[in-house]
């Protein structure tokens, strides 16, 4: 386990206690990550606690529209829910283990289900602009690190929701380097290194199965194969859309993730089709990969917000464009997380098993089981 990713488990312990402290959230919560566009879910929630990402420790700021960044707790629609309102995107210059934190934060809390939400493209020509589509298997194209989006967002001033900038093509790189990460010694963000690319993908399960004597250190157990198979509950995807099969038939497909900050060019979306992808975005597989090795139940789903089949190969994309199509497909992403929540799961094997990590709302307390 390299030091930067020691430093960052310790973060999200330090965090795990304060949101305790701050939001006593229920022991049977759910967490949800809300993507692009998404914030207003948190309006309905009753009697919300909060706690700003900024005020939990080595947290940075969320750069991109869309998302506050911030913990909320309560209940929605009768379920008892931490909502995760706004993440960290790789072309805001994060390294792999830094995407990862809220997740890792709330594993430590003692969370066991998570529902990931995303604005993504539709590579599929059966789906359509509004869709939601539950994600079943991923494709992990991410870099191993990028400083490009925060050098693209200072030269233009401006973010990206789904990914960024409405640029169409991927600018070049500044060359590979090879520094392990820090973070400074006062809990801020570091400044990211010069970006690492690997055909593999980013992966925060990297020198992260290391089993010390620490609570931070415990955020990772020894997990050899971590199968997308599991990582994207099949049962759970199952119940959702028996529910949901009368009025609002629920498809599933296969998401890349890719790093941004511009949206995929028309080449890459046909060489993704080409490679069995349905849907593209820049998130969601570093959370779902990082909860499947906590043994958290994992439900994920994209909000389709264009069609590269639908428009022309010369359309121009905007992150407006992306926030307006995600906000007006809100009732129907409700509906699905409302179905998630009445068919959440009971606990992985891994849980069971006595693998899982400390619950810190009530220290000294049996774990939920």
């Amino acid at each position: 386990m390299t030091s930067g990713t020691v430093q960052l488990l310790q973060f999200a312990a330090a965090a795990a206690e304060r949101i305790a402290a701050r939001l006593s959230p229920s022991g049977d919560a759910t967490a949800v990550i809300l993507g692009s566009g998404l914030d207003t879910f948190i309006d309905a929630i009753d009697r919300p606690r909060t706690v700003p990402f900024a005020d939990l420790p080595g947290f940075p700021s969320c750069t991109a529209p869309g998302h506050s960044g911030r913990f909320v707790a309560g209940r929605w629609r009768g379920h008892a829910v931490v909502v995760a309102a706004g993440r960290f995107h790789a072309y805001e210059g994060h390294t792999p283990e830094m995407l990862v934190l809220p997740v890792v934060a709330l594993g430590l809390l003692g969370v066991r289900r998570i529902v990931i939400t995303n604005a993504a493209g539709a590579l599929n020509p059966a789906y359509c602009v509004g869709d939601v589509v539950l994600i079943r298997d991923h494709v992990n194209l991410l870099p191993q690190r990028s400083r490009l989006g925060r050098v693209l967002q200072a030269i233009r001033g401006i973010g990206g929701a789904h990914g960024g900038l409405g640029l169409s093509g991927s600018p070049a790189e500044p060359p590979a380097e090879e520094h392990p990460p820090s973070l400074a010694a006062n809990g801020a963000c570091p400044e990211p290194d010069p970006p690492r690319t690997s055909s593999a993908g980013a992966n925060p399960l990297s020198g992260a199965s290391y089993r010390g004597p620490s609570r931070a250190e415990l955020a990772f157990p020894r997990v050899p194969v971590v199968s997308t198979g599991l990582v994207y509950d099949p049962l759970w995807r199952r119940s959702v859309r028996r529910t949901l099969s009368g009025d609002m038939p629920i498809a599933e497909g296969v998401y890349a993730a890719m790093s941004g900050p511009n949206y995929e060019t028309p080449a890459e979306a046909r060489w993704l089709r080409r490679c069995g992808v349905d849907l593209v975005g820049m998130s969601s597989v570093p959370e779902a990969l990082a909860a499947a090795a906590m043994g958290m139940r994992t439900l994920a789903f994209s909000i389709v917000t264009n069609s590269h089949a639908r428009q022309p190969s010369d359309a121009r994309l905007s992150a407006d464009h992306v926030l307006s199509a995600a906000r007006a497909a809100l009732s129907r992403a409700e509906r699905l997380i409302e179905a998630a929540l009445r068919h959440a799961p009971g606990p992985t094997a891994v849980q069971r098993s006595g693998d899982s990590q400390p619950d810190l709302r009530r220290p000294g307390t049996p774990r939920r089981t």
